[in-house]
């Protein structure tokens, strides 16, 4: 009697994956977080599991890398057993392996690819490279219908890029950053104000200690220098933070000399580098908008994705819904977790190729991570030659001139 129960229920869960249709697992280690997610063709969560290295990172004062590549190799089994587990699969049934290879730390992205491989041989799974950026863009097509082109904004802790989606693997890159990138800068700022010190900071990132702060403080305290508002990129979508970083690096030096940093500082600098912050990409996607359909590149009624840690911030997500409002734009974001790296993205957009027909390694043995890899083709010049001035009065009504 129990084998026949026992039996009944294999058939079940066997009709049940047949039922599925497409499979894919998803593979996350770009940067400090280790990954794993196992999605359907209709974009349901099977299996998922996530483990971060950001406490290990945080009390070293950045990520190291070789201790990085230490703990992927320990973490991923853990991840892809998990989410496999969860789903209730065996590797036999799926259509295909995933796996973000660029853009990252080469350390990490190695880790990832060189694990992957191993489940390649040993299980004859097809292989997709996945590029890190791109699962950032499309994750909402996951949660809403989105029908190509749209622009996208992808703001984090190593990347800050606006872009016009076209397709799958076809970008045009309106705007890109020239040196630091926003979510090393809030990092940054936190460390030096000493948030990190605190218990109530001790487990979230630098831009959610500084967003934390910043609702208690005078954003209008300090007035800071917009980035790029001198030099030849004034009329560009280009995005300059060290500039920035460094007026306020000074500016809690200079008072830490003086007198110890209480409270109120803290939040009034939390709060005026957040909006100074926030005021420079605000100003850029106006311009991106207003080049775009100068162009014809969008429809007048288009979407605006934006996705990345950085994206993930209230304060900016408000300011952008506003702006949005203004310019009669459609903004779509994904909730916060699937923001930050997430395995979820890298098997969506796995199998969004998948479904497509395209992007299947043919030699997966011979694919290669790629540290560096722009998104698409960079048309930026095309921005700054176009010479658009920034309505400041729409900003003003926004609070952010």
């Amino acid at each position: 009697m129990k084998i026949m129960t026992m039996l009944r229920f294999v058939r079940q869960v066997h009709c049940s994956i047949l039922s599925r249709g497409k499979l894919v697992l998803g593979v996350e280690s770009t940067f400090d977080d280790s990954a794993a997610a196992v999605l359907d063709e209709d974009g349901r969560v099977l299996g998922e599991s996530n483990i971060s290295q950001m406490k290990l990172h945080k009390s070293a004062g950045g990520v190291n890398p070789m201790k990085a590549q230490q703990m992927h190799r320990k973490n991923l089994p853990i991840v892809i057993t998990n989410a496999m587990s969860q789903a209730g699969i065996n590797f036999k049934d799926l259509s295909a392996l995933a796996t973000a290879t660029r853009p990252g730390i080469s350390f990490a992205l190695a880790a990832g690819l060189e694990y992957s491989k191993e489940l390649i041989q040993k299980h004859k799974i097809p292989f997709i490279p996945v590029h890190h950026m791109e699962a950032h863009a499309i994750t909402i097509r996951l949660l809403q219908q989105l029908d190509f082109p749209f622009l996208v904004l992808l703001a984090s802790g190593g990347h800050c890029t606006l872009c016009l989606a076209q397709g799958l693997g076809s970008y045009k890159i309106l705007g890109q950053k020239m040196d630091e990138p926003p979510g090393a800068v809030f990092d940054k700022v936190a460390r030096e104000l000493g948030l990190f010190s605190e218990k109530r900071f001790c487990d979230i990132s630098g831009g959610q200690a500084i967003e934390t702060l910043a609702k208690v403080g005078d954003e209008a305290k300090f007035q800071f220098t917009l980035p790029l508002s001198t030099g030849g990129y004034t009329r560009s979508c280009n995005f300059s933070f060290s500039g920035l970083q460094t007026q306020v690096l000074r500016t809690i030096q200079k008072h830490r000399t003086s007198d110890d940093i209480d409270k109120r500082f803290c939040a009034d600098i939390a709060a005026s580098f957040q909006r100074t912050a926030i005021m420079h990409i605000a100003s850029h996607i106006l311009r991106a908008v207003i080049f775009c359909r100068d162009k014809d590149l969008i429809p007048d009624r288009t979407t605006l994705v934006m996705s990345g840690g950085v994206a993930s911030n209230s304060y900016f997500r408000d300011k952008v819904t506003a702006l949005c409002g203004k310019l009669s734009l459609d903004l779509a974001c994904p909730p916060s977790h699937l923001c930050t790296d997430n395995g979820i993205m890298i098997a969506w957009t796995g199998m969004e190729y998948l479904k497509a027909g395209i992007g299947i390694a043919e030699d997966p043995m011979s694919v290669r991570f790629q540290p560096r890899s722009p998104i698409g083709d960079y048309i930026g010049d095309d921005v700054i030659r176009a010479g658009i001035k920034i309505p400041r009065k729409l900003l003003k009504q926004m609070g952010l001139w």
